[in-house]
């Protein structure tokens, strides 16, 4: 009976003085270590990542917004007020050759304008795709469709200024699409801006 009886206390014993302490070393040599270089490199790869972002959309901010300034012109105005205005003077001047040149000047501006905000919205944002976010890659995708949309309406565009020049109150459907057009680059402009302070905590300052 006694034997019997022994046998429990032998086996705690055991596990007291030799499991317990083979598992604590075990915890503080092995796995601790391991969980703390785990957890250093999840919060290192997290830096390493924040800075990343916070470069690439520094640039691509500047891009953007240089961009969503040359896309958010007064098409309107300059279809039916300045390139009339412009085509009169050249008139009145019997084709003389400044005011020829300065005629195309004021015809080539907006439309070079318009290829360059589009070259901005497209153009060396492959560092933004590889770090940002999905939502981020969505309203950058979307800015730069806004920015095509314009572009692909510009050669109509110059043909509809024709019209108003012939008639002073031509109703320029197109000018007014690519106006509407530009309010949504700028509109994108700033839902692009709140998704990055966002992601950078900078909404939270």
């Amino acid at each position: 009976m006694a034997e019997q009886g022994t046998a429990p206390i032998l086996e705690i014993w055991w596990i007291t003085k030799a499991i317990v302490p083979l598992a604590s070393v075990l915890i503080a040599a092995v796995i601790i270590p391991l969980l703390l270089h785990h957890l250093k490199y999840v919060r290192e790869r997290k830096e390493r990542l924040f800075e990343a972002r916070r470069s690439a959309y520094h640039d691509y901010f500047k891009k953007i917004e240089s961009a969503a300034a040359d896309a958010g012109q007064e098409y309107e105005r300059f279809s039916r007020e300045i390139m009339p205005k412009a085509f009169l003077k050249l008139l009145q001047s019997n084709n003389s050759p400044e005011a020829i040149v300065e005629f195309q000047q004021v015809v080539g501006e907006l439309p070079l304008r318009i290829q360059e905000a589009y070259r901005k919205a497209s153009s060396e944002i492959t560092t933004l795709q590889i770090v940002c976010s999905e939502p981020l890659m969505q309203l950058s995708q979307e800015f730069e469709n806004l920015n095509k949309k314009i572009l692909d309406m510009s050669a109509d565009w110059l043909g509809e200024m024709k019209g108003s020049m012939a008639q002073p109150d031509f109703d320029a459907p197109i000018a007014k699409q690519m106006k509407a057009l530009g309010e949504e680059i700028l509109s994108c402009k700033q839902g692009l801006l709140a998704q990055m302070r966002a992601e950078l905590g900078s909404d939270k300052l």
